[in-house]
């Protein structure tokens, strides 16, 4: 940390001279408040660590795909072209998700975020989505793509069974789109990936989003 503090200064200062900013007491203050910013960025991803795969219930094979999407981001800020992030954003909430790829990849950023991935889609909902007017994205579908992420990361822990992952999961992004039938479209699930902030908080106990979430 007082590593970082330093460079921070030692970029910062012939900027603030070049101005006749430079006093001892502004330097100290400088330092302050870097350090303090730095503090409270710790702390975020502190916090965002220690709700790994606690969105609705606590699910080790969410963690997996957790980190495999952290890994994925070191090299990427499109987020939501990695199956494991998307994965991972329906068993932690997009909120702690992207605050946990910020800490890994500073670039990625909730503002100017890519939709997801069609391609992505397309291996959820087969070759429909190449179909005149696409196709939306079944229960079948996403249990299968849930599954099928956590095989190809050879993922070492299962959730219990289907259910849970239609209960947990599933049924929590159905109620966020509000859509009418059984099946969600690529727009919606996209919409869901960048602009529910969902996180833990929102989740009642009985799975199900609170009013307003």
């Amino acid at each position: 940390m007082k590593f970082a503090v330093a460079a921070s200064l030692a970029i910062l200062t012939p900027v603030f001279a070049k101005h006749g900013m430079v006093q001892k007491r502004g330097h100290a203050q400088l330092a302050d408040a870097i350090q303090a910013r730095e503090e409270q960025s710790t702390d975020i991803c502190s916090a965002a660590v220690a709700s790994l795969g606690q969105y609705t219930v606590y699910e080790p094979a969410c963690v997996n795909l957790i980190y495999n999407c952290l890994d994925a981001v070191n090299s990427t800020e499109a987020i939501w072209s990695q199956a494991s992030c998307v994965a991972a954003a329906t068993c932690d909430g997009t909120r702690n998700l992207y605050q946990l790829a910020q800490c890994q990849n500073s670039a990625i950023s909730t503002t100017n975020a890519s939709y997801l991935d069609y391609g992505i889609y397309a291996n959820i909902t087969g070759e429909c989505a190449y179909a005149e007017g696409g196709c939306s994205m079944t229960q079948q579908n996403f249990v299968d793509f849930f599954y099928a992420t956590l095989s190809s990361i050879e993922s070492p822990e299962w959730p219990s069974d289907a259910n849970s992952v239609v209960t947990n999961y599933w049924d929590v992004i159905k109620e966020w789109v509000a859509v009418e039938g059984d099946d969600i479209p690529y727009m919606n699930f996209a919409d869901f990936l960048l602009y529910s902030d969902s996180y833990a908080e929102d989740v009642e106990e009985d799975g199900s989003c609170e009013e307003g979430a």
